[in-house]
């Protein structure tokens, strides 16, 4: 049997746990570690089982194989260095688990999640209390974009306020598909996606054929930033960290037309200004910003 690595992340904060836990978990994300659970010190319902678990910590857990044990001292290093401006102690806990234990259990830490009033997204295993406009079903695997991700869901929202019939769209490190799913129910003509992980490519694909999505709409495949990227797009989105956002703005001008919107999220409060001040010094002007408990995304244009 494979084995995986469990690298679980407890900590203890005066700051906003859920941001800190957002930030540990972006650490992972970075190193191609998608499997990530939080979790929090508050008591599980009775779907988790007849002896309902309690936790008593803040902590985020990554499975890393056994065959990449380097990443481990990677992803503390990262952790290390992203906390150190906030009064957080850590405390860096690992243990082996078997790789088929973990893929039989995972799904029971996603449910749906309700962007607005017209827009659901949920995992195929569960089921609705309410009918949608707009049901985007998907199946996660252990790639990052379960939807629950407040940054995910600004995306979202700016997209359903965004795209217009017809336009089309690239979206920039695309997870499991979420946004490109989104902006084809929204009404885009054609979506683009890419991602620097083959493993997200691939679930972003199975993700699209969930929804049923005309394969004459989409392409996705990988790519670092837009290096492979050719075309220009109506609606450009990122939702990436703001320090790649800010590499990435000088270069949108390949891939953008002269009414081309731009929606970026993955933005840490603290790191608002820093993007805002590369947008403008490329004209892109902000014209909408949303707040989700510290995590902002913006929407700007030429």
């Amino acid at each position: 049997m494979n084995k995986l690595k469990e690298l679980k992340i407890v900590f203890e904060s005066e700051n906003d746990p859920e941001m800190i836990s957002e930030l540990i978990a972006d650490c992972f994300y970075r190193n191609s570690i998608t499997g990530v659970v939080i979790e929090t010190p508050v008591e599980l319902n009775d779907e988790w089982g007849d002896d309902p678990v309690v936790s008593d910590n803040f902590s985020v857990s990554g499975y890393i194989s056994s065959l990449e044990p380097e990443k481990i001292e990677l992803i503390k290093k990262d952790v290390s260095e992203i906390l150190r401006d906030f009064n957080v102690n850590t405390d860096f806990q690992i243990k082996d688990i078997l790789e088929e234990d973990w893929s039989s259990s995972w799904k029971e830490f996603f449910y749906p999640v309700e962007i607005s009033e017209n827009i659901v997204i949920k995992p195929t295993w569960r089921e609705l209390e309410k009918d949608y406009k707009i049901v985007i079903n998907i199946d996660p695997g252990m790639a990052f974009g379960s939807g629950s991700h407040a940054t995910t869901s600004l995306c979202v929202k700016m997209i359903e306020e965004t795209v217009k019939n017809n336009d089309t769209v690239l979206d920039i490190g695309c997870g499991s598909g979420i946004l490109m799913i989104a902006a084809e129910k929204c009404g885009a003509s054609f979506v683009t996606g890419i991602d620097n992980d083959v493993t997200a490519v691939e679930i972003s694909k199975e993700n699209m054929k969930l929804n049923n999505t005309d394969p004459s709409k989409y392409d996705v495949f990988t790519s670092n930033l837009l290096s492979s990227v050719k075309g220009k797009f109506d609606v450009v989105t990122a939702n990436i960290l703001a320090e790649v956002i800010v590499e990435l703005i000088p270069d949108l001008f390949f891939v953008s037309k002269e009414n081309t919107k731009f929606i970026f999220s993955g933005i840490i409060e603290d790191k608002k200004d820093m993007v805002i001040k590369k947008m403008e010094e490329f004209n892109i002007k902000p014209e909408k910003i949303y707040n989700d408990n510290g995590w902002i995304a913006i929407r700007g244009c030429f």
